[in-house]
């Protein structure tokens, strides 16, 4: 009986670090007032290495990057004679994606949107 229990309590550490490592897709929240998506990291990955995995995340999802310090890139995005820029951050425990300035003038949230997918897709790459 100890046995099985002591499996099920192995078992459901392993599935909570699986969760807690990322394995899930990340679930990123924006606050209205301030303009700013927070996306949890899902590794502990050093700086520099998620620095270069958000620099590819954003070429890849169309967005011109600009390396500004080394935990800050600018992104813009250029649609047609309209932009919009955004600065990422990386903190500890998050991402921080700004809107500085945009005059697109309908689907500006779907390209930051698709910008964080790019992201989560790099990061989940990462831990698997």
């Amino acid at each position: 009986m100890q046995m099985k229990m002591r499996k099920v309590l192995v078992s459901s550490a392993v599935t909570m670090q699986l969760v807690l490592a990322g394995c899930s897709s990340a679930q990123y929240s924006y606050s209205e007032s301030d303009g700013i998506y927070h996306l949890p990291k899902s590794h502990t990955a050093k700086t520099a290495l998620l620095h270069k995995k958000v620099m590819q995340a954003g070429e890849q999802a169309g967005w011109k990057m600009t390396p500004f310090k080394s935990d800050m890139i600018i992104g813009e995005k250029i649609v047609g004679d309209e932009s919009m820029s955004v600065t990422i951050s990386f903190a500890t425990e998050n991402i921080t994606i700004s809107v500085d300035n945009s005059d697109i003038s309908s689907g500006a949230n779907d390209y930051v949107e698709d910008l964080i997918e790019a992201i989560e897709k790099i990061e989940q790459e990462q831990t698997h």
